[in-house]
């Protein structure tokens, strides 16, 4: 295909654009499309921004675009089929190239469903309002795929395209359904009451219908204030309905979990779903979305985990629905006051698709709060820009230089996941691969996890999070890392506190399915193994405390004296009482099942207690038989909260003891000889591999938490001795 033949070189890089205009045709003809260029954005005449997922498929006949032919995907192609105009609006026309309108007596006619407000068939409107062109700005053919640079700087006025556009149209596809969902419609019971009346069921009209009735349930369900758990499924069809199958296959189209995505929606002025002939309001849609999602968090995982344990009714129909990708998009805004920052995108983007592993970072650049500040003047640093000649490695390395530069901190290496074969080669041991899920949750930055943070970013100390609950390096200012220096060595120069080496650790938590919490009413065998293993090293430990004390309590005082080393700061916990707290605590990283503090209040203490006597017996309750049956009946405890919250912190981690005494949960390629430190200019401390051969220069694993140092307490022995200097670390 000949590309200089369709595309010609825009007037302007980053102002001007294309636009592309669809010549009316009949379901048959083939496709013919035209490219209009736009000397400036803010020149050009309205039109309809498309966005969609491209596919692999190609569709079997190729489009004509300016009359030269060009393959496009085959979602594109239905995409561009159904929204083209038609020659004519005669009905008889019309009806010899097999289309029609839909009566208002149609039994699948909107006005006599509930959707009728929030969505309709294009078919219900008159045949002269499908012959009317518009406009439409499409990336694969808007912009010249084979040209890099215009390419980069197309992609850096994205934002702009979506913000000017008369509305944001969403396609995802045809049809929701297979032939396989066909066959299941057809195999759906129907109501005796149905059967007797001779009504047919939503499902025999197809899959959006099921769809829409459910979304539209749901929105007018938001209207009203519900107080009660049977409340929340007024209008919902039962739990073992087949219905739930359908809706549940919508959420996992594919356009709700691709990064691009993001942006298209955030941006738009107005937008709307199509599958096929149908149309669905975006704002309804994310009303809906919003209700079904509160719904299914009004009630904790540690609730519906005393449901299954208690053999409660419990309906698993709305937890089930993957929500948590389709919120997130409804949830995030693009009003000036209120911007997610650029590392909450980047995270939240992980768990999104992206055909080229630099998109991950191209497509939140001007998401973000940090763009703003950077556009509105309020500081010089440079921003980063679109540029697909750079690497892989050298686009992540340079976003994550941009976010510890611009904002003082290293907050962002908490998104570390080191692993030995890199999938991105070249890629410095403390840059994330944005492009990969982190698969154990984020210790310090949890809030990310379901919504973007807010920030003002006006603090002259930049933290790119708020109330993290820990403060493990006092707020002791990083090491001055100069943009420049890291972007030409890709060392990363860094000052801290190191704790003694790691010198036992425990069998990694290596969760069986996709989950991080698996709604259960036992634990599985590798969290049976890991705490096993894990209280295997506690009782090592409580042995060689209570050795040391015997050892102390035979020896002749001694005059006390300075320690030499802020290393040889030891741990507090000593007795085993004072040991088992810490490993509950340790165990939870110090949160409950709200996410606040654990050591604020006896419940979770309580909770494990409870938890690990069931599971240990009683080689952790020391308990006889007649006690453990009197303390079954009277335990304050409630063992599956801590279940639930200690399955989410110690997936895809180890738990460790350093040579200090000191114990924690570290990534899951821990080993012996590692050293948790506390780098400055962070909130939480970090795992730490010394290179063979030179010591000097180190792998940065990941973020830890360490029992005892989480307040600061390394930081404050350190200060003690005003003529110590800090660790310096160098990370490539």
């Amino acid at each position: 295909m000949d590309h200089d033949t369709i595309y010609q070189p825009l007037p302007h890089a980053q102002r001007s654009i294309r636009l592309l205009s669809i010549a009316a045709g009949w379901p048959v003809d083939p496709i013919h499309v035209g490219l209009v260029t736009i000397q400036d954005i803010d020149d050009a005449p309205p039109y309809v921004a498309l966005s969609y997922v491209w596919g692999l498929t190609h569709a079997a006949d190729p489009i004509f675009c300016n009359g030269v032919p060009k393959r496009v995907t085959k979602s594109l192609g239905d995409a561009l089929r159904a929204f083209r105009p038609l020659p004519s609006c005669e009905p008889e026309e019309a009806h010899r190239h097999g289309l029609g309108l839909l009566s208002a007596d149609d039994a699948c006619h909107s006005n006599r469903h509930i959707w009728r407000d929030i969505a309709h068939n294009k078919w219900e409107k008159s045949l002269e309002s499908h012959t009317s062109n518009s406009l439409f700005w499409i990336d694969a053919l808007c912009i010249n795929q084979n040209d890099v640079d215009e390419r980069s700087n197309q992609v850096k006025g994205m934002r702009e395209i979506y913000q000017n556009a008369r509305s944001v149209r969403i396609w995802l596809g045809s049809e929701i359904s297979s032939v396989a969902d066909e066959e299941a419609f057809q195999s759906m019971p129907s109501s005796w009451l149905d059967k007797f009346l001779g009504r047919a069921r939503l499902a025999d009209y197809g899959a959006m219908p099921v769809v829409l009735a459910f979304i539209a349930q749901a929105f007018y369900n938001s209207k009203e204030e519900s107080t009660s758990h049977d409340e929340s499924h007024i209008g919902f069809p039962p739990t073992h309905a087949p219905e739930w199958g359908v809706f549940r296959k919508f959420f996992q189209h594919p356009w709700f979990y691709r990064v691009w995505t993001v942006q298209e929606i955030a941006m738009a002025k107005h937008a709307s779903i199509v599958v096929g002939d149908w149309e669905l309001d975006w704002k309804a849609f994310a009303l809906a979305v919003g209700y079904l999602y509160d719904t299914y968090h009004r009630y904790s995982l540690v609730w519906k985990s005393r449901a299954i344990w208690n053999l409660r009714m419990f309906d698993s129909s709305l937890t089930s629905l993957p929500l948590d990708s389709v919120s997130y998009m409804c949830r995030i805004r693009s009003g000036e006051t209120e911007r997610p920052l650029l590392m909450g995108l980047l995270q939240l983007g992980r768990n999104r698709g992206a055909t080229q592993p630099v998109d991950y970072v191209f497509a939140v650049l001007n998401l973000s709060a940090d763009w703003k500040t950077v556009n509105d003047g309020t500081t010089q640093v440079p921003y980063i820009e679109p540029d697909y000649t750079k690497s892989i490695a050298r686009t992540f390395t340079d976003v994550t230089t941009w976010l510890v530069t611009f904002h003082r901190s290293l907050d962002v290496l908490s998104f570390v996941a080191f692993e030995r074969q890199s999938p991105i080669p070249d890629c410095p041991s403390w840059v994330p691969v944005w492009s990969q899920q982190k698969r154990s949750c984020a210790l310090a930055h949890g809030e990310y996890r379901w919504s973007p943070e807010y920030s003002t970013l006006q603090s002259p100390h930049r933290r790119l999070l708020r109330e993290t609950g820990y403060n493990a390096a006092m707020k002791e200012p990083m090491l001055p890392c100069p943009f420049e220096d890291l972007m030409n060595t890709k060392i990363l120069h860094a000052s801290g506190l190191k704790l003694s080496p790691v010198v036992a650790v425990s069998e990694p938590l290596v969760p069986v399915g996709d989950d991080d919490i698996t709604l259960r009413d036992e634990a599985t065998a590798e969290e049976r193994l890991f705490i096993e293993s894990t209280w295997d090293l506690c009782e090592q430990l409580i042995v060689q405390n209570c050795m040391k004390t015997q050892t102390n309590a035979t020896d002749q005082p001694e005059i006390e004296r300075p320690e030499a080393n802020v290393m040889d700061l030891t741990a507090s916990y000593r007795t085993r009482d004072q040991v088992i707290s810490a490993l509950i605590l340790t165990l939870c990283a110090n949160r409950d099942e709200d996410w606040a503090r654990a050591d604020r209040s006896s419940e979770t203490r309580h909770d494990a207690i409870a938890w690990l006597s069931k599971l240990l017996g009683t080689r952790f309750s020391r308990t006889t038989f007649g006690e453990r049956t009197r303390n079954y009946f009277r335990q304050k405890g409630d063992q599956h909260a801590f279940q639930a919250t200690m399955s989410l912190i110690c997936s895809w981690r180890r738990f460790f003891v350093t040579e200090s005494g000191h114990m924690g949960i570290g990534p899951v390629n821990t080993q012996n000889g590692d050293i948790a430190t506390v780098l400055f200019g962070s909130t939480i401390p970090f795992m730490v591999k010394p290179l063979e051969g030179n010591p000097n220069r180190h792998l940065l694993l990941g973020e830890c938490y360490v029992h005892g140092i989480m307040d600061g307490e390394l930081v404050e022995h350190w200060r003690s001795y005003t003529s110590t200097p800090p660790d310096l670390i160098d990370f490539e």
